[in-house]
């Protein structure tokens, strides 16, 4: 509950925005958050996973596991922050939104210095609220402060980094407060062989981010005009509103068939089933709902010209309901240490939804945009149902 609500004042703080700054502004934020998106996932490097994971079946060593993982983050950080803007800034189309860029940028650091992912992994759930909590309504002041005040538009930016920065800091008195505390890394030697371990999981998340981030970047590189990016933005911003609120479901998921999967083969697929028929019914009602109410909802949320956005926007409701299905198949392989399956398999999906998306984006604009996001999506629960089918014969649990 207390994610929901930190993701309902992040999207709070998005109408915020709407209505403080023209449609074009609009459209310049989403496109400089997802590139932004992809170099964060790109400094995570599976890190997060792999420490939930490894912290879940070893919390004793959780101190060496968190300043190892931070100093590694922090690393990454710098060589993927530096990229960022090297690429922003020579391509033609993004070089106008590289001050944004680097200033949403920074997030990659704080990003590094949070420890969100200890109390996931120990399931100490209010811990994770609160944290989750505080960052969506330490940003929903800044949004408010700005926009009420008449900020810039580059104080948006400021307002995100300060936040995630702030619960950092709580999230490094608590854990002292729990008597644990950070010891050395792990030596650089053993750098390596976490990285081998982590990469395969990060590059397959980044690749998740490319290929579903991905709308609006093409969009831009297609020359398709700002205002339309922003009716998009805000048909993509709940589309994301809906991925989040999934999320927060698999955030207590993973760990359980990460346990799960270390007892049985019989005990992980009844986890998974499991899971499967409590959360399809509330899926099938959400994807039936957007459909019903998208031009409103668009008109309501935003403004009235945002309704252009309303067949795209049932698209996107329809491909959320197939990534449900497809984050339990990607959180099983992740749990049994199939991270390399999974990649091999978000390659070959990432290539679907780009190459639809350059296949129809000049054909249908925003719609085609959404179009390939669903096929893109079809293509993961397609790979995904047959790996995770794969996997269970040769564990033997048919």
């Amino acid at each position: 509950m207390a994610d929901v609500a930190s993701r309902g004042l992040a999207f709070l703080g998005t109408l915020l925005i709407v209505r403080a700054f023209a449609d074009e502004a609009f459209g310049q934020i989403g496109v400089a958050t997802t590139v932004v998106t992809y170099a964060l996932q790109a400094s995570t490097c599976g890190l997060d996973v792999f420490a939930v994971r490894h912290g879940a079946r070893h919390p004793d060593q959780i101190g060496a596991t968190a300043s190892s993982v931070m100093a590694m983050r922090g690393a990454l950080g710098l060589a993927a922050y530096t990229v960022l803007l090297v690429v922003c800034w020579a391509l033609p189309a993004l070089r106008p939104i590289l001050p944004l860029v680097a200033l949403f940028g920074l997030t990659v650091f704080t990003g590094a210095l949070s420890l969100t992912w200890v109390p996931q992994a120990l399931q100490q759930t209010r811990v994770l609220a609160t944290a989750n909590l505080s960052i969506g309504a330490l940003y929903f002041l800044g949004v408010l402060l700005i926009t009420r005040t008449g900020g810039p538009l580059w104080s948006l930016p400021m307002a995100q980094v300060a936040a995630e920065a702030l619960v950092a800091v709580g999230l490094f008195r608590w854990l002292r407060g729990r008597a644990e505390r950070l010891v050395a890394p792990w030596p650089v030697a053993e750098w390596g062989r976490v990285l081998r371990e982590s990469a395969p999981i990060g590059a397959s998340w980044l690749l998740r981010t490319v290929a579903l981030g991905s709308d609006l970047v093409l969009l831009r590189l297609l020359l398709v005009g700002d205002a339309q990016i922003g009716w998009y933005n805000g048909a993509w911003r709940l589309f994301g509103l809906m991925m989040g609120l999934s999320a927060v479901y698999f955030t207590i998921l993973f760990p359980r068939l990460s346990r799960r999967a270390a007892e049985s083969p019989a005990a992980f697929r009844a986890e998974a089933l499991g899971s499967l028929a409590r959360v399809m019914p509330l899926a099938l009602a959400g994807a039936v709902g957007v459909a019903v109410l998208a031009p409103w909802a668009l008109g309501l949320l935003f403004s009235p010209s945002f309704a252009g956005a309303a067949m795209a926007l049932r698209i996107l409701g329809a491909a959320a309901l197939v990534n449900v299905v497809n984050n339990h198949f990607r959180y099983m392989l992740l749990a049994t240490n199939r991270q390399r399956v999974d990649l091999r398999n978000t390659m070959l999906s990432t290539g679907a939804h780009v190459t639809l998306k350059l296949a129809l984006i000049p054909i249908a604009g925003i719609e085609g945009a959404a179009l390939g996001t669903l096929g893109g999506e079809l293509a993961v629960l397609a790979l995904g149902s047959w790996a995770t089918r794969a996997d269970f014969r040769r564990r033997g649990a048919s």
